[in-house]
């Protein structure tokens, strides 16, 4: 091997190590970054998880318990309209007879003062 071919492997070398460097330098400083996004995204999803948890004991101990209790309400108050309802016919059916017999009371009435 001659001098000069020597000079060139060796500067081809330097060069192949020069960017084995680099690489490694960069593949250190995208490893850390990757590290540091992962860290925080576990640290969002812990606090996703918190929050979700709380979310759903509200909804176990104060939402549920209140729809249940409105429910409870509702039943008497469901059969209170229905007995009404029915009193309402009953009203509706003697209503309509009470017309009927003043129209005909007004009818007589009025069939005896022409009579007079």
């Amino acid at each position: 091997m001659t001098d000069e071919t020597k000079q060139v492997f060796d500067a081809v070398k330097d060069m192949f190590e020069m960017l084995n460097s680099k690489i490694d330098n960069m593949n250190n400083e995208l490893n850390t970054k990757m590290d540091n996004m992962n860290d925080e995204l576990n640290s969002k999803i812990d606090d996703l998880n918190s929050r979700l948890i709380r979310v759903e004991t509200t909804l176990e101990n104060e939402t549920n318990k209140n729809i249940k209790q409105l429910a409870e309400g509702y039943l008497p108050l469901a059969e209170k309209v229905d007995s009404l309802s029915e009193d309402m016919d009953v009203v509706k059916f003697d209503v309509d007879i009470i017309k009927k017999v003043v129209t005909t009371h007004s009818r007589e009435l009025d069939k005896l003062g022409k009579a007079r």
